[in-house]
C-alpha cells in the first residue's frame, strides 16, 4: 500500500481556447500551460509525420492516443489512491497491457505520494500546469509524468518530456 503525505495544493482555473490551454492563478494571473508552451515548438519530425500521413489521419491517430492516455492516467490515479485495479474485461487489451507495465514500476519504485494530478505554477516562469504525480521514486522526491506511447521513442524525439519535467520541478504547488 502506498503511503500518502499530501502537499498543500493551489487551485488553478483551467481555460481552454483555440490558442491553447491557460491557467488562472489565485492572484488572477493567466499563464500558458506547459503543454501549450512546449507544443508551440513542436519537433520537426512530428510536423513532417503530419504532412506525410495527412491532417485527417494525424488527427485520428492523435485522438486515439489521447483517449488511451486519459484512460491509463485515470487507472493509475485510481490505483495509487485505492490500490484497486480496473476489471480487465472493461478496457481494451492494449490499455490493460500499458497499465500493467506502469503498475509494476509504481509497485516497485514509487512511494510516499505527495500529490496526484497536482496543479503547479510559477510567477517567475509565467507558466502553469498539472503534473501526474509527485512522489518518491527509489527514495528520491520526483516529478512523475506517465507516458503511454505504443512504441519506443528515440531520445531526440522526446526532448519535450525532459523540458516538461524540468519546468514542473521549478513550479510551486501553493500560492
Amino acid at each position: 500500500m502506498f503511503k500518502h503525505e499530501t502537499l498543500e495544493r493551489v487551485k488553478l482555473k483551467r481555460v481552454d481556447s483555440p490558442e491553447g490551454r491557460r491557467y488562472c492563478t489565485p492572484e488572477g494571473k493567466s499563464y500558458k500551460s506547459v503543454t501549450t508552451l512546449l507544443s508551440e515548438n513542436e519537433p520537426s519530425g512530428l510536423i513532417e509525420w503530419r504532412k506525410r500521413v495527412g491532417e485527417e489521419e494525424a488527427n485520428r491517430v492523435t485522438n486515439k492516443a489521447t483517449t488511451r492516455g486519459t484512460k491509463i492516467h485515470a487507472m493509475c490515479e485510481d490505483y495509487i489512491q485505492s490500490q484497486q485495479t480496473v476489471d480487465p474485461n472493461e478496457i481494451m487489451p492494449i490499455d490493460t497491457m500499458m497499465f500493467k507495465q506502469i503498475k509494476e514500476v509504481l509497485d516497485s519504485k514509487v512511494n510516499n505520494i505527495r500529490a496526484i494530478e497536482c496543479p503547479l505554477y510559477s510567477n517567475h516562469l509565467k507558466v502553469a500546469g498539472r503534473c501526474d504525480l509527485i512522489a518518491e521514486y527509489d527514495g528520491v522526491q520526483a516529478i512523475i509524468d506517465y507516458k503511454t506511447s505504443k512504441s519506443m521513442k528515440r531520445e531526440d524525439w522526446i526532448q519535450n518530456y525532459f523540458k516538461q519535467a524540468a519546468l514542473y520541478s521549478y513550479m510551486s504547488t501553493v500560492s
